[in-house]
Order: structure tokens, then C-alpha cells, then sequence
């Protein structure tokens, strides 16, 4: 698990520079957010502004995550599983 400190600045970083796999993955999922009710916005209509009451993230930079589904309702997994891929659980309970 990557910790949160490490995902944001990670998210901001990539959202400089986006490949055109991340641009497209972080627009469906704003799309997604748009729809939101934990969606916030500090300034009416300023996109920049808007945040997720749930984690507190921008959303505009939360969405360049390369963390697997980590919308704090779970409603990013069908955007995820399209740009990402299936995440499989570790089984085994070796130390590695």
C-alpha cells in the first residue's frame, strides 16, 4: 500500500506531464466525480476548485492516481479496470 502522502504528490506530478493513457483514464473519471454527491467545489464553477468530500482530494489531480480504484466509494473500478487492469490480491502468505 503506497502511503497517501506518496500518491498525491505522485498524482500531481503525472497530471503535469499526462500521457494520452492518463489524460483519457483521469477524464472518465472526473466524469465519474461530476456526478458525485461527495463532489465539492470551493469557487461555484471553477473546476480547479473542486475536491471530494470524502477524502478531501482535489479531483482534478486525484484522478491522475495510478492507485487501483481509489475513490473513496469504490466508483472508479470499471474506469480502472479498463486503464489499469484487474489488481489480484496477493493468496499465498509468503514474506515477499
Amino acid at each position: 500500500m503506497i502511503p497517501k502522502y506518496k500518491e498525491i504528490y505522485e498524482s500531481w506530478l503525472i497530471s503535469l506531464n499526462p500521457s494520452e493513457k492518463d489524460k483519457m483514464m483521469a477524464e472518465e473519471r472526473k466524469k465519474i466525480c461530476s456526478e458525485c454527491d461527495l463532489r465539492r467545489e470551493v469557487v461555484k464553477n471553477l473546476k480547479w476548485s473542486q475536491y471530494c468530500q470524502g477524502c478531501g482530494c482535489p479531483i482534478n489531480k486525484k484522478a491522475f492516481s495510478k492507485i487501483f480504484n481509489p475513490c473513496p466509494l469504490k466508483k472508479w473500478e470499471p474506469v480502472d479496470l479498463k486503464y489499469i487492469g484487474e489488481i489480484k490480491e496477493k493468496q499465498d502468505k509468503s514474506v515477499i
